[in-house]
């Protein structure tokens, strides 16, 4: 392939893995829908990894030189996947505080727009329609933003999770039924699974910022370093 085509090959892929990330959350929810808890468990943690997974691939698209060794192990080897996924869960939270804190370092020249008249004040914003998104997608993910010592423990365990919600288990004499688990537990991965799936269809937008895609790329140089 030339560089066309892996440029293209990389973006269908992640737009393959975020649409096979949403099938999994839907079924997830029909699953829950007839109290299929266990199951919907197993199959929303499979939506989170393909949000993940989309990350990856996208990562790839904007920044060629993040390196394909790093992007093996995500579609292959459990253990070093939810590995991988923790490590990109962390760049999602990193993106949001770096464009947070560079908003706030704007955020005198934004407030100077406000008082601009009506006239002026739609025409910046109508020449810079990508920046005024992002900035309104970063503080409104602020204001409802999960904490990421919440997911880091939720991912730890998620492949342990979902050996659980799919099959019947025996240890130390007792039986574990996948049907035993809760609503409740189910609720709260579905959650993070959402929300996960939101910050990887905004991420394109953010990528496609050239006001955020210098701070970006360093996130990248950081996740490139073993």
């Amino acid at each position: 392939m030339d560089n066309s085509d892996i440029s293209n090959f990389y973006k269908e892929g992640y737009l393959i893995s975020l649409e096979n990330s949403k099938a999994l959350s839907k079924v997830a929810d029909q699953a829950a829908g007839s109290s299929e808890f266990g199951i919907a468990t197993s199959l929303n943690i499979l939506a989170a990894e393909e949000a993940i997974k989309s990350v990856a691939i996208l990562t790839k698209f904007y920044f060629p030189e993040f390196e394909n060794e790093h992007l093996k192990p995500i579609f292959s080897d459990h253990p070093i996947k939810h590995k991988n996924i923790i490590a990109f869960t962390f760049i999602i939270d990193f993106y949001i505080d770096t464009i947070y804190n560079a908003y706030l370092e704007l955020q005198q020249e934004f407030k100077k727009i406000e008082f601009l008249p009506e006239v002026q004040k739609r025409a910046i914003k109508n020449n810079t329609p990508t920046l005024n998104r992002n900035i309104n997608w970063i503080l409104e993910q602020k204001s409802k933003k999960l904490s990421f010592n919440e997911l880091f423990e939720w991912w730890n365990t998620a492949n342990k999770e979902k050996n659980h919600g799919f099959y019947v288990d025996k240890k130390n004499n007792t039986w574990h039924n996948p049907r035993l688990i809760s609503k409740e537990s189910y609720e709260k991965g579905k959650t993070y699974t959402l929300n996960l799936i939101d910050y990887c269809e905004h991420l394109e937008h953010l990528y496609n910022d050239p006001a955020l895609k210098g701070k970006i790329k360093t996130t990248v140089n950081i996740g490139n370093t073993d």
